[in-house]
């Protein structure tokens, strides 16, 4: 059996930064989607192993809670384990810390297998996970919930993406995504405020040439919910929800 905890650094590159010189949300997911595909490679689920079989790993959920910011040329440590999976969705949390060693954010987040030419999910069999050691604790109680649509709502802004965007797997990257609703975020919120608590699914692909649409609606409670819409069909790619300290 593989180790259950794998850790790994990251050094905070000013590309990684918002205008604060901190990391930015963007920034993490990119850090979490690395140490995730560093940790199935070594458990032998990786990139190059299911591509042989035409399958990936794709993003369908991701929860991150916050309690504080590395800065440009900080060294980031984060520890990732998997967890026992559904029928459907493989489940991995995680812990970040600065490099002073506080703990400044914690997230869990939910893959689906993918067939590669279908674009489609797969059902996991149970054996591919015999060299997986599953580890019981929970970084929070519950698993991410169900977020409302944004839409009806204002719609922020419109873009269309363009090669830069995409990723190995000729589609837009699921960081992409978090940078779309973090860019809708601050267009009306100071530079230095910095979401508590970030939530996002992802309900479909969005390729090269595609118009995407991002809503915002802001819900009784304060919180604000984001759609990823894609124009050509009115399919939402995905929602995101942010809830700010005050």
């Amino acid at each position: 059996m593989a180790e259950e905890v794998f850790r790994k650094s990251f050094e905070v590159h000013s590309y990684d930064t918002d205008t604060t010189t901190q990391l930015s949300f963007a920034g993490l997911a990119r850090y979490l989607q690395d140490i995730a595909s560093f940790h199935a490679d070594k458990l032998g689920l990786g990139y190059d192993y299911l591509l042989m079989e035409n399958k990936a790993w794709v993003l369908r959920q991701l929860k991150i809670t916050t309690s504080g910011r590395a800065s440009w040329k900080d060294r980031v440590t984060i520890e990732t384990w998997p967890k026992v999976p559904d029928r459907l969705l493989a489940w991995r949390d995680f812990l970040v810390f600065d490099g002073a060693g506080n703990p400044i954010a914690k997230a869990t987040s939910a893959w689906l297998l993918i067939d590669m030419k279908k674009r489609r999910p797969l059902r996991m069999e149970p054996g591919m996970f015999e060299k997986y050691n599953f580890r019981k604790q929970e970084v929070f109680e519950e698993k991410p919930g169900s977020l409302p649509n944004a839409e009806p709502g204002e719609i922020v802004y419109e873009t269309t993406v363009r090669f830069s965007k995409l990723d190995m797997n000729d589609h837009v990257n699921n960081a992409e995504f978090i940078a779309w609703i973090t860019d809708a975020y601050y267009m009306d919120h100071p530079h230095d405020s910095y979401p508590e608590s970030f939530e996002i699914r992802y309900d479909h692909e969005i390729f090269m040439g595609d118009r995407i649409g991002i809503y915002k609606k802001t819900l009784p409670s304060g919180g604000i919910v984001y759609s990823i819409k894609r124009m050509k069909d009115g399919k939402t790619a995905g929602i995101a929800g942010i809830t700010v300290s005050v």
